[in-house]
């Protein structure tokens, strides 16, 4: 991506909070500030209007609680994100094919402990491993059958 380099004026409380974000998140400053330019520079007028009158007078309290919805919001839109990708990928027969609580129990372990390659084996011996036990610890003896 081709971009264009800015330079901006912050005070040093903001300088630091950008740096200790960026050693926690492994990213650039640069990288932290070109986000926070991007979400910045697509906002209506009436949110930059807001924003302006509440620089000059919320508290540091406030401005925590101002963070917090902000956190909330963006979390949100992730989970409704990752649900549409997720109801994407589904396979509508297989879910309907689950029919008893065992075959719940058993897809859920499937999907979390066992993941199948190309060739259609464990991908590694630890998840083969977790497999085996949780297999044996529910009495499943026909677990490998039940997909068929």
């Amino acid at each position: 991506m081709t971009g264009k380099t800015l330079s901006a004026h912050i005070d040093m409380e903001t300088s630091e909070r950008i740096t200790a974000l960026s050693k926690r998140e492994n990213r650039s400053k640069s990288q932290i500030a070109s986000t926070a330019i991007k979400l910045g520079s697509i906002l209506p007028p009436n949110a930059w209007s807001a924003l302006w009158q509440l620089t000059n007078v919320a508290s540091p309290s406030q401005w925590l609680e101002i963070s917090q919805d902000i956190t909330r919001v963006l979390l949100n839109h992730q989970y409704k994100l990752a649900q549409t990708r997720i109801a994407q990928s589904i396979d509508e027969e297989w879910l309907n094919s689950l029919k008893t609580e065992d075959d719940i129990l058993s897809a859920s372990i499937e999907l979390h402990y066992f993941h199948r390659s190309s060739s259609d084996t464990f991908s590694d011996r630890t998840s083969y491993n977790k497999y085996i036990d949780i297999k044996n610890q529910i009495g499943r003896k026909n677990y490998d059958n039940h997909r068929r």
